[in-house]
């Protein structure tokens, strides 16, 4: 995927290959103490394993003034888990998202004027690669002025997929 990277013209900074992601659902400041109660929720998740295709490529907000550059990210059991995680956090009184997913890897943010128009000449509506989800995490994020900063506080997972 890096090599995309070299059609995006102007300044932005790269994630690094060990933070690329896919959000479920951004939970944003959990006390310490509902931790626990969204552990428990999310253990109780069932769903079983898929392959997510990489697919395209967007921005956020705007072509005219991207600020994030992403992948695209399809499956099918994408959506459903997803679901699943809104369902079971919601007795915790954590809203749904009411925005619509977009499921998607952040490969980079702008920090400046960019233009994206030779990437997605490149890559709208190609398949760029895929990756096996065998489980999800519970992850805390830290901003720091180096980036955010990734801490994986729980692994979920997912069923073995029957075959056939």
């Amino acid at each position: 995927m890096w090599e995309m990277g070299r059609y995006v013209e102007g300044s932005w900074k790269r994630e690094p290959a060990e933070k690329l992601h896919l959000t479920l659902k951004f939970l944003g400041e959990i006390p310490e103490q509902r931790l626990k109660d969204v552990d428990e929720a999310l253990k109780s998740i069932k769903h079983p394993s898929f392959t997510v295709e990489l697919r395209g490529v967007g921005v956020f907000p705007s072509r005219e003034r991207p600020r994030v550059i992403w992948v695209g990210a399809r499956a099918r059991g994408l959506h459903t888990l997803r679901e699943l995680v809104e369902d079971a956090l919601l007795p915790l009184g954590i809203p749904r998202e009411w925005r619509d997913f977009v499921p998607h890897v952040t490969l980079g943010r702008a920090k400046g004027r960019v233009d994206v128009s030779e990437l997605f000449k490149k890559y709208e509506g190609k398949h760029v690669g895929s990756f096996d989800v065998k489980e999800f995490y519970l992850v805390r994020s830290v901003l720091k002025p180096g980036g955010s900063e990734y801490t994986i506080i729980r692994r979920y997972p997912l069923e073995n997929q029957v075959p056939g």
